[in-house]
């Protein structure tokens, strides 16, 4: 049996996965039933079939699908976020430059310098501003989540290119080779009188 147009529509229809039966009968104007035994059909299965493969060869020959594209992807997100760290460390470089002498001065143990910290030049030192009744704290600590990201996409990136080990744990029960590889691992003793 060769295939209709409706009975193509349809098997493209089902073959795309986005319908209900229901609206896919709908669309091709047949009755669910009609689908249904179409379904069954195997020149009809064979041709979703075809449909769905043609799909699957076109996402995987196009975007993230491809390790180069990935790593391309990765590297790239990776530099935003650097570019992010850098022109931070910059403004607050600029802001701790440009800052008088009395921004220094600290009327008392509780207030937090007016300027940011040296450390801030890093980029990697974020401020943290707090707003309480009495005015607003800042606190400046290590942009932690930023440095996650970064050392996520780092590993996703080696373990796309198959550099990326997990660490083992090595269980030695033989007490011959546990002192073999003590005598490699270990540092050799030093003759007394050295």
């Amino acid at each position: 049996m060769t295939l209709t147009k409706i009975q193509e529509s349809a098997a493209q229809l089902v073959a795309d996965d986005k319908l209900t039966d229901e609206e896919i009968a709908n669309r091709c104007k047949i009755t669910r039933q009609t689908l249904h035994n179409w379904k069954k059909d195997l020149e009809f299965a064979a041709r979703v079939e075809e449909h769905r493969s043609a799909w699957r060869a076109a996402v995987m020959s196009t975007g993230i699908a491809i390790k180069e594209n990935r790593i391309a992807s990765l590297n790239e997100r990776h530099r935003r976020l650097s570019l992010v760290i850098d022109a931070r460390g910059k403004r607050y470089s600029d802001e701790i430059d440009s800052a008088p002498l009395d921004a220094l001065i600290v009327d008392s143990k509780d207030d937090a310098p007016r300027i940011p910290p040296e450390e801030a030049r890093t980029g990697i030192v974020i401020e943290s501003v707090t707003y309480l009744k009495e005015g607003k704290r800042v606190e400046w600590a290590v942009d932690t989540p930023m440095l996650a990201e970064m050392r996520n996409i780092e590993k996703q990136a080696a373990q796309e290119l198959g550099q990326w080990v997990e660490k083992q744990d090595v269980e030695v029960r033989d007490s011959a080779a546990k002192q073999s590889l003590k005598r490699r691992l270990l540092p050799k003793p030093k003759p007394a009188g050295d």
